[in-house]
């Protein structure tokens, strides 16, 4: 059984992974937080990705693969704290690719759809040239930087995934989850902006992805993802819609938009559709019908 240590394992990634693959691999979860949950059938370490003794944490366990999720906030948070996002985002990641050195452990970094700023052809693929444009991207691609030297010059094992708006049953900070909770209990969803495109996957997507990066490490080392969907859509369109699925009395205020928000991103998923043979993505409509019945 490959032994896998997590980090940010108590955010949404860390925690959906957790509870869908408890049983398939041996899990250390690392994170700022307690995790009680379950705690009984995997170890859990608590700390800051950016502290040293996180080297050491890693060298007591020395796992096959380290997962590395943890990340500073949304793109709002990084802007509004910069100097902290950098801590996190790159000197942790750094930090982690030093441990992942010494232990000679395969690295899996997700990173965001941000490293390309604004999507300039029909789509963006992973040999486009990065353009962030907020400073949540602009950490995330020093963060692939990093990586990237280190295999070279310490032959690192790694695979990046550039994972677009992601969302799901427990993504309660996220776009799709934000917008159905104040339509059901306040009537109302917020709309910033409104005409800028999103690219929605949901987290199922991603976790079987994930799944298949480590299943399959021949074709995935070394290697660049996009992981998106089909499903691109304005916010305000996308409020129409839950709006319309809820069936229900609910309007829409619209606020201004943010300055640093990417306005159209779109990925070519196609490498990791041919590489992994991955084709059946869950459908908007459905992964948006699935939270409302959880939620009623």
């Amino acid at each position: 059984m490959q032994k896998i240590l997590i980090t940010g394992a108590s955010g949404f990634l860390g925690s959906e992974f957790i509870s869908k693959f408890l049983n398939d691999f041996e899990i250390i979860s690392f994170s700022r937080k307690n995790i009680t949950k379950k705690k009984n059938f995997f170890i859990y370490e608590n700390g800051s990705i950016e502290d040293k003794k996180f080297r050491k944490i890693l060298k007591k366990h020395s796992p096959d693969i380290v997962l590395h999720f943890a990340n500073f906030g949304s793109m709002n948070d990084c802007e509004e704290n910069s100097e902290l996002a950098f801590k996190v985002n790159v000197l942790g990641t750094l930090n982690v690719i030093l441990g992942c050195i010494e232990t000679k452990s395969k690295l899996i970094f997700t990173s965001s759809r941000e490293v390309y700023g604004e999507t300039k052809n029909k789509n963006s693929s992973e040999d486009d040239f990065v353009q962030p444009n907020n400073f949540l991207g602009l950490t995330k691609s020093f963060a692939e930087n990093l990586i990237t030297f280190a295999n070279k010059k310490y032959q690192l094992d790694y695979t990046i995934l550039r994972i677009s708006n992601i969302y799901g049953i427990n993504g309660e900070k996220f776009v799709v989850k934000k917008m159905l909770n104040t339509a059901i209990q306040e009537k109302i969803i917020f709309v910033q902006g409104g005409k800028q495109e999103l690219n929605l996957v949901h987290v199922n997507d991603v976790l079987n992805i994930l799944k298949l990066v480590i299943k399959n490490p021949k074709l995935s080392s070394k290697q660049i993802f996009n992981v998106g969907s089909k499903d691109n859509i304005t916010v305000l369109k996308l409020a129409e819609i839950i709006i319309e699925l809820l069936n229900s009395d609910v309007k829409i205020k619209i606020k201004k938009a943010r300055k640093s928000e990417t306005q159209f991103y779109k990925p070519n998923i196609k490498k990791i559709e041919e590489k992994f043979d991955y084709k059946n993505w869950i459908n908007l409509d459905e992964g948006i019908k699935e939270i409302i019945k959880d939620l009623k």
